[in-house]
């Protein structure tokens, strides 16, 4: 059985008039879902990503960002227990 997501726009323009008022909410329906999901992968990509760097790559890693993009940086000291709950939260955001 073929469903709507095998099937290509052009297919299913050529069929729109055999189908009924069912069809038609359900393929609504699955557009919406695509673009809710495509604005939810849009946002998710719009920030980067989590790196640990020494304090030698400070400098380096900071002014090759980019001009208009932010930093956070987590400055922390090995063997505090919150700084994994920290930085758990922070990848998560990212």
């Amino acid at each position: 059985m073929t469903t709507y997501e095998d099937v290509t726009s052009g297919e299913l323009e050529d069929h729109e008039d055999e189908f009924n008022e069912e069809d038609e909410r359900a393929i609504e329906i699955y557009r919406w879902q695509r673009l809710a999901e495509w604005k939810a992968t849009k946002l998710k990509n719009k920030f980067g990503e989590i790196l640990e760097i020494s304090g030698k790559n400070y400098i380096q890693e900071l002014t090759k960002v980019g001009e208009g993009l932010w930093v956070i940086l987590h400055l922390y000291k090995q063997g505090i227990p919150l700084r994994a709950l920290i930085k758990q939260h922070l990848s998560g955001l990212a």
